[in-house]
């Protein structure tokens, strides 16, 4: 980014791949994640999404952003209850590696918590 606007200080480099990290991070969630999660055509039908004819450009600056807390809550909550216990590793070709079962690995971190609180206690 520098390179290409040498006239940049170091917040405007800041800012700018800021910018752009976050509009990569909307973009996989919303056209990748999402109509993977509610099916491509249930976004096509309720205009979540639409199929462009051509590139666009979205972006307006004086859209405001921001998520009511109410809704994060629900969709935090809503997401950590559908969570089965496992999870599953895929290749990019979408063929299943392995899974994790992810219950092992909070109860493996528990415990070993667990014994370095009890030798610190016991050591001191």
């Amino acid at each position: 980014m520098q390179r290409l606007n040498g006239n940049l200080n170091n917040e405007e480099v800041f800012q700018r791949a800021r910018h752009l990290n976050i509009a990569q991070y909307q973009h996989i969630v919303y056209y990748e994640w999402l109509p993977n999660f509610l099916g491509r055509s249930f976004m096509l039908e309720n205009q979540l999404v639409y199929q462009p004819r051509s590139l666009t450009n979205d972006y307006h600056a004086f859209t405001n952003p921001s998520v009511i807390n109410s809704h994060t809550t629900a969709a935090f909550r809503f997401f950590h209850s559908s969570i089965q216990g496992t999870l599953k590793l895929y290749e990019e070709s979408r063929i299943s590696m392995s899974k994790i079962d992810i219950n092992d690995h909070t109860i493996l971190r528990f415990w070993s918590k667990l014994l370095i609180a009890m030798l610190i206690y016991f050591v001191v």
